[in-house]
């Protein structure tokens, strides 16, 4: 309706995955041109299925996340988030997948923080035929509760669009990423 408001949900299957997502986007937020996103997901992955471990995990979430207009062309993020994560073993499980549960459960509740920065130069925001897209974010679990998982992830992401011809348009992506915890 000419607001800029958008809504998407996203189903996806496979031998040994299957999630979901809602998410609502608000680009006008407040009449400063705050941005806001809201996003409920959830994943069920069963490792065994990947010849991984035989492990499974239940995981959900809901994520808010902000973005602050620092010029025309780039934003800064910040948001928060809960995650919830259900680790499910049995019998033929690892010794290490054994270990870890007793040692720090089966069930984490986590508090995601994360700010970032992005940059967009693109001819126009759907289906681009000639610009740049980049991001920078960072990611913090804080625990809940004193047995949890702490980690942080660095992830850099880069798309890169140049018009081969009037039909055509040659895009590049890249993703890097670093965590620990």
């Amino acid at each position: 309706m000419g607001t800029g408001k958008t809504a998407g949900f996203n189903i996806a299957w496979s031998g040994y995955q299957k999630s979901f997502s809602l998410n609502y986007f608000n680009p006008y937020y407040t009449p400063s041109g705050v941005s806001r996103s809201i996003t409920i997901s959830g994943t069920k992955t069963n490792a065994n299925e990947l010849n991984i471990s035989s492990y499974s995990t239940d995981q959900y979430g809901v994520n808010v996340n902000y973005g602050f207009p620092l010029s025309l062309h780039t934003s800064l993020t910040m948001g928060y988030g809960f995650a919830y994560t259900h680790l499910l073993t049995t019998s033929s499980s690892s010794d290490q997948m054994k270990q870890f549960k007793q040692d720090y459960g089966d069930k984490f509740y986590q508090l995601l923080l994360n700010i970032g920065w992005g940059r967009i130069t693109t001819d126009r925001p759907y289906f681009p035929t000639h610009g740049t897209q980049q991001s920078i974010m960072l990611t913090v679990s804080t625990p809940l509760y004193k047995k949890s998982l702490q980690y942080y992830k660095l992830t850099y992401t880069h798309d890169w669009y140049h018009p081969l011809n009037q039909y055509f348009t040659l895009h590049m992506h890249g993703v890097i990423g670093y965590g620990n915890g």
